[in-house]
């Protein structure tokens, strides 16, 4: 087959993965034989992308619905992760089944109305990913794929190699393009202990 020069699609992403662990490649997603690998991408794809980068972190605007009587609620789409709150924030707010969710009080009922801006972390659809990090989820697949299927293979000690490489690379791609630095970093004026952790 040629060389393509084209970002892993999800087919491949997944016949990477069988290949990793000696198994047939299929030519399309949802068959009998990949059900298990792509249940193993998809929980890569999400570990991967909860960590919190700069290319599926940003500022979302919420807006109220009324939901009774002077209450309103704030609902939060599936592809947000979490909220990532800092110290400036006026109160605690989590997200609960789905809206935002009042910590303080311990209701995602809200008397006031009125679009709230709050930095999130996402999930991006699989076309919308760097492929440094299409590559980390492979590998870390892989080697996922590998401990629980193929414990004792002696292919899992090279899956978890090429994973550290593949986090090292995607890591090292933040680092450049992450715009981190001591002196700001969002709202708050410092990196977040995430940023720190992603960059060293």
């Amino acid at each position: 087959m040629a060389v393509t020069n084209t970002k892993t699609s999800e087919l491949q992403a997944v016949n990477a993965i069988l290949a990793a662990v000696g198994e047939p490649s299929v030519t399309s997603l949802g068959t009998t034989d990949s059900t298990n690998v792509e249940q193993t991408l998809q929980e890569a794809y999400v570990s991967i992308q909860e960590i919190g980068w700069s290319w599926n972190s940003r500022e979302h605007t919420f807006s109220s619905s009324v939901s009774g009587a002077d209450t309103y609620q704030y609902v939060v789409p599936d592809s947000i992760i979490r909220l990532d709150l800092d110290e400036t924030d006026e109160r605690g707010l989590a997200i609960r089944n789905n809206f935002l969710y009042d910590l303080e009080n311990n209701t995602n009922l809200f008397s006031t109305s009125g679009a709230k801006t709050i930095d999130i972390v996402e999930l991006l659809a699989w076309v919308d990913l760097p492929q440094s990090a299409r590559t980390a989820i492979v590998r870390r697949a892989s080697r996922m794929y590998l401990q629980r299927y193929l414990p004792d293979s002696t292919l899992l000690q090279t899956a978890r190699i090429d994973e550290e490489i593949s986090m090292l690379a995607l890591k090292r791609e933040e680092h450049t393009h992450g715009n981190y630095s001591i002196f700001q970093n969002g709202l708050t004026g410092y990196p977040s202990r995430d940023a720190i952790n992603k960059v060293i």
